[in-house]
């Protein structure tokens, strides 16, 4: 789920991205361009149209298409209605008849279709489409942060950090212990904090009474999240070097049934791998009968 931190700038700053050339559909990776310490773009197309600017968001359920591309590609959008931690947010569903990104090829792709010059005003780029696992998740891929590349089906053996990984409908999530308390996580490559919903996370945390708030955005509009001392936390049988995460005001009752989101980035992770058909990667211990992984490998 994207969710960018609001910042009041003076003045404007001019960002110039050069993209490596993009990979053939032959290929196994694609190079990506890391802004802001957490935001994946790399380039892509749909229906035809090349050189698009994707940004890889685990946690966008479904996919989700900037509308100035839905219309360039002449798509039909129905009126529909998203949730977005429990708030109701008007939208409108496109298919969109293909996309392509590296090896990836998918065609009839349910999207939303929704005004993502949010994300271009703290990118300084344009975003064409959240691009989640509805899209990435019928293969496994590696985030390689040390090299800025995106690897798909293999990749080397590691046993830095492991857990086993949940795959829901278009969505990845883990359990991270708090002390002695289970959270179900979502696997979210497009937030750069550790945030829990304060409607499920009685218990792990201490008091919040007067703590530092940020305010945030996403496709629902500004959110505040409330900084907290983080408590002791724990991924598979590692400690999470954690020192501060964040609270969320939601409903108790959010669907999927998630208590917030795992910014990967906030583990500061030279790679991390996701394993979601199955077959797990390398590695000298054994993972039986587990349907979907996460390897965290640290700096």
């Amino acid at each position: 789920m994207r969710i960018r931190e609001a910042v009041q700038v003076c003045g404007f700053v001019s960002v110039l991205w050069v993209f490596p050339a993009p990979c053939g559909a032959n290929q196994r990776s694609l190079p990506f361009v890391l802004h802001e310490g957490y935001s994946i773009v790399v380039r892509g197309s749909a229906g035809g149209i090349k050189g698009l600017n994707f940004l890889i968001d685990t946690g966008a359920v479904p996919s989700v298409v900037d509308k100035r591309l839905s219309s360039r590609l002449g798509l039909e959008r129905r009126p529909d209605q998203v949730s977005v931690f429990a708030r109701t947010v008007a939208t409108e569903r496109v298919l969109l008849p293909s996309i392509d990104l590296g090896p990836i090829h998918a065609v009839a792709v349910e999207a939303l279709a929704q005004d993502l010059s949010f994300i271009q005003g703290g990118l300084g780029e344009r975003i064409d489409a959240l691009i989640g696992l509805d899209v990435l998740g019928g293969r496994n891929f590696t985030i390689d942060y040390a090299s800025r590349r995106l690897r798909f089906d293999t990749a080397s053996p590691a046993d830095d950090l492991w857990a086993s990984m949940e795959k829901g409908n278009a969505y990845a999530s883990v359990e991270v212990r708090f002390g002695d308390s289970p959270a179900r996580l979502l696997v979210d490559t497009g937030a750069n904090h550790v945030v829990l919903f304060a409607g499920r996370a009685h218990g792990y945390v201490p008091d919040t009474r007067n703590r530092n708030e940020r305010i945030s955005s996403n496709l629902g509009g500004a959110v505040h999240l409330r900084e907290v001392d983080a408590p002791s936390a724990r991924l598979g049988d590692a400690p999470l070097p954690l020192r501060k995460i964040y609270l969320l005001d939601t409903a108790g009752n959010l669907s999927p049934q998630i208590d917030g989101l795992l910014g990967v980035v906030a583990l500061k992770p030279a790679r991390v791998d996701l394993i979601l058909n199955g077959t797990p990667l390398g590695g000298s211990g054994e993972r039986p009968g587990i349907p979907g992984g996460f390897v965290l490998v640290k700096p």
